[in-house]
């Protein structure tokens, strides 16, 4: 049904609304009222009324515009409506709270399973690459031992990840191989390494190893401590430098 020029039915609407002292209320009132407006006018109209006698039967209908604008200002108390406010401000900032720390989780988890690994001399002097990709489990933590890597200047170097199990309850205590648990093919024992690792849900570890024999062949990563052992070798001499 087409609906009427709307001059007369605004002047009677932001009368109604300027009683409304509680802002916010103000359009959803006036947009309830104009819906019954539109109705009882759509009726006239079916009746046989003119668009004229109708959008003034209208008006007239619903009364008298003060009083109705004093009638809905207490309805919508300003006070009250301020609290809600308040109270729907509050419980969003909640929502964002207890959200961000998953949302911080979440990037943390994709920041430590997309980082890079560091390397602690540059890759022209890499003579040996050896891509591992083996993984051991200790307790409720894994182990991926992904690539090895053998420089010009006898350093050998250790790329790995671990992580624990999902929802495991066990201590998250910090795990880094140590010079201890690593030989080679002639039995060489070694003493000290130097390296770093990334925080996260996935820690990415880097190790290395000085003075590593020119004629050794196998890196050999032998865990063994109450119990809990691993056990990697890894050849070293079949990667093409990088």
């Amino acid at each position: 049904m087409p609906l009427p020029e709307k001059t007369l039915w605004d002047e009677y609407l932001n009368k109604v609304i300027s009683h409304v002292k509680f802002k916010y209320d103000r359009k959803e009132i006036k947009w309830e009222l104009e819906e019954h407006m539109e109705d009882m006018y759509d009726d006239f109209i079916s009746e046989g009324m003119s668009k004229e006698d109708a959008e003034k039967a209208v008006v007239d209908c619903m009364g008298d515009a003060d009083e109705i604008g004093k009638e809905l200002n207490e309805a919508h108390n300003r006070i009250l409506g301020n609290v809600w406010r308040i109270s729907r401000i509050i419980a969003i900032i909640l929502i964002i709270l207890s959200i961000l720390p998953v949302f911080v989780t979440c990037l943390t988890v994709i920041f430590s399973l997309f980082s890079s690994y560091s390397y602690s001399y540059d890759k022209s002097r890499i003579i040996s690459r050896v891509e591992v990709n083996q993984t051991e489990k200790l307790d409720d933590m894994y182990l991926k031992l992904e690539e090895v890597i053998l420089y010009d200047n006898n350093c050998v170097e250790l790329h790995y990840k671990t992580w624990y199990q999902p929802f495991s309850s066990s201590i998250r205590w910090t795990f880094d191989i140590s010079s201890d648990d690593i030989t080679d093919d002639l039995g060489t024992e070694y003493n000290g390494y130097s390296g770093g690792s990334s925080a996260g849900i996935v820690s990415k570890h880097n190790m290395v190893i000085d003075g590593f024999p020119k004629d050794a062949t196998k890196l050999i990563i032998d865990y063994d401590y109450c119990g809990r052992k691993m056990y990697f070798e890894v050849p070293l001499r079949e990667g093409d430098g990088v």
